[in-house]
């Protein structure tokens, strides 16, 4: 009985094990962005409650474990967090390129939608700033995205 009570608990063990770094090694893939791009801003702009200064930055959006529509904005240099922006709406998109849409707001610059075309959609962040843009035909800067290599 001793036996098959140690057999019992080597296999639960065994197993445990087994499962554990297989969820481990599953997270890995989970953890991987839907889409991943960089891009450069001459000037400093507002983005959702960041404000990000010039210079080269690289996208994340979304994974399997979070909302599709939640963009992490890293700093390329050293791979800090700058910015986590959630998208307001988000709207198909059949034209242009992919890019970061700018306009103004008083002096200030403000990215209101990233159009990622390798989706074919458009990531609204501030949907009443995209809206006046629209109405007003307002002067609108892109700034390109480049999709990242896997």
């Amino acid at each position: 009985m001793k036996e098959q009570l140690i057999r019992f608990a080597s296999k639960s063990l065994l197993f445990l094990v087994i499962a554990g770094a297989t969820c481990v090694s599953g997270g890995s893939v989970y953890a991987q962005s839907l889409y991943q791009g960089k891009f450069t801003l001459p000037f400093e702009a507002r983005w959702g409650q960041a404000v990000l200064p010039a210079g080269d930055y690289t996208i994340s959006l979304g994974n399997m474990t979070s909302p599709t529509n939640m963009m992490v904005i890293r700093d390329q240099k050293n791979g800090r967090t700058v910015a986590e922006v959630a998208s307001g709406t988000i709207e198909d998109s059949k034209e242009g390129n992919s890019a970061l849409l700018i306009t103004t707001r008083g002096h200030q610059h403000v990215i209101y939608t990233l159009r990622l075309a390798e989706t074919g959609q458009l990531f609204v962040s501030d949907p009443e700033l995209a809206r006046r843009v629209r109405e007003q035909e307002k002067e609108t800067k892109t700034i390109p995205v480049l999709q990242a290599a896997k």
